[in-house]
């Protein structure tokens, strides 16, 4: 899978009780290496309905109403990645995301 099987995460965040909004934001995760793998997850009051447009991260899911999304390139560069979907109606939100490192 290119993840390191041994203390395969870099960075892990979660931002809990976000205010209202039309564009929830993951958090901004740091990779410290090109190529890393970094997953983001958004739990809305109200639906996503995709990711926002010029992000990063391709939506994957959204389950439940809800997004999980990856950084699209797997060569990105080393350096802060963030999320961001869309949704119709203004709602607060919580997000989490990690980074893992590529194997050796």
């Amino acid at each position: 899978s290119g993840i390191r099987s041994e203390d395969p995460v870099d960075s892990a965040l979660v931002l809990t009780d976000q205010p209202e909004t039309t564009t929830p934001l993951g958090p901004r995760i740091t990779t410290s290496s090109d190529g890393e793998f970094v997953v983001s997850v958004a739990l809305v009051d109200n639906t996503v309905s995709g990711i926002h447009p010029g992000n990063e991260f391709t939506n994957d899911q959204t389950a439940l109403d809800n997004g999980w999304a990856h950084l699209t390139d797997p060569k990105a560069k080393a350096g802060v990645h963030q999320a961001q979907w869309d949704q119709p109606t203004a709602g607060a939100y919580c997000t989490a995301a990690v980074a893992f490192k590529v194997a050796p």
